[in-house]
């Protein structure tokens, strides 16, 4: 009959919508998979967060368009659906403000990119690299290996502090002289340490200083500033290493050798004090 192949007809309609919905979805999980395997092999870190985003979205979106085109194939006006729906979901954005906030938030993460998948950050009191920016929230592998999960929303409006982009380390140690040091003393330690800091070839050299800076009640404080011309962590920490024992090292032939905090007793008309230095 007419009505039966009208229906027949109705769910060829939806059965292939089905099908190529489902091929559409396989799809999406393919050219993502296929473009963050080349991002990753590129080393582009924040092609794989907008990949991942968009893949996540597109699967969302063809969810939506089969919940709306079913019943409109089997003959339901959607119209006033629709319409309630969206003063339905006006209502649940107001009642879960949080979730838009964290999806606003991850937006903002992706199109500004303050960080990236990979980068070592600290956000507030956390430090870890940054493992997936999703929807909702954003996870962090801390130095102890564990996960940190920050919602979006919390992660933009915080502030963020990301190590990956630090093309260079400050080197900046302050020495405690001792206090009987005699100016030359203190300006043969000065001259070997300004030696020091011109000699390496990894030290910016507009940026090296080496002064004496104040004299306090129990040191003389001399500060070195300068740059460590390189963005790789071991590898400055093994320069660091090295300056600073050489530094050790002037301090104790050129100078008296390095301040240490010292108690003093004092005996005055048979009372004790302790004076402390």
């Amino acid at each position: 009959s007419f009505v039966l192949r009208q229906r027949f007809s109705e769910l060829t309609i939806i059965v292939g919508l089905i099908a190529v919905l489902l091929l559409l979805w396989r799809l999406v999980d393919v050219i993502t998979k296929f473009s963050q395997r080349r991002l990753v092999e590129r080393r582009n870190m924040p092609g794989i967060s907008i990949v991942l985003f968009l893949g996540r979205g597109a699967k969302i979106a063809l969810v939506v368009f089969g919940t709306i085109f079913t019943p409109s194939t089997l003959g339901f006006d959607v119209t006033t659906g629709l319409a309630a729906l969206g003063i339905g979901g006006i209502a649940l954005a107001l009642g879960a403000q949080k979730t838009v906030e964290n999806f606003v938030g991850s937006v903002t993460l992706i199109a500004d990119q303050p960080i990236r998948v990979g980068d070592f950050c600290k956000v507030g009191d956390t430090s870890g690299t940054v493992e997936q920016i999703g929807m909702r929230s954003t996870r962090l592998r801390t130095s102890e290996r564990t996960i940190v999960t920050i919602p979006n929303g919390d992660f933009s409006s915080q502030k963020i502090e990301n190590f990956a982009h630090r093309d260079r380390f400050l080197f900046n140690p302050v020495l405690r002289l001792r206090y009987d040091t005699t100016p030359p003393q203190i300006q043969a330690v000065l001259r070997s340490l300004r030696e020091t800091l011109s000699a390496h070839p990894k030290i910016d050299k507009t940026s090296a200083r080496v002064r004496l800076t104040e004299i306090t009640a129990d040191a003389l404080k001399v500060e070195v500033f300068s740059y460590i011309l390189t963005n790789d962590f071991n590898e400055q920490l093994e320069i660091k290493e090295g300056l600073l024992l050489t530094m050790m090292d002037a301090v104790n032939t050129k100078g008296k050798g390095m301040a240490l905090p010292v108690q003093q007793l004092l005996f005055n008309n048979g009372e004790t004090g302790i004076e402390q230095g």
